[in-house]
């Protein structure tokens, strides 16, 4: 989703996959 809003889109849609990345471990921690 943020991929769509930044020129480059790629940038943005390897930031999401760190996000995703990030927060998997923090829900299975829950």
């Amino acid at each position: 989703m943020a991929g769509a809003h930044e020129p480059g889109g790629l940038p943005g849609a390897v930031t999401s996959q760190l996000l995703h990345h990030a927060d998997c471990p923090v829900l299975i921690a829950r």
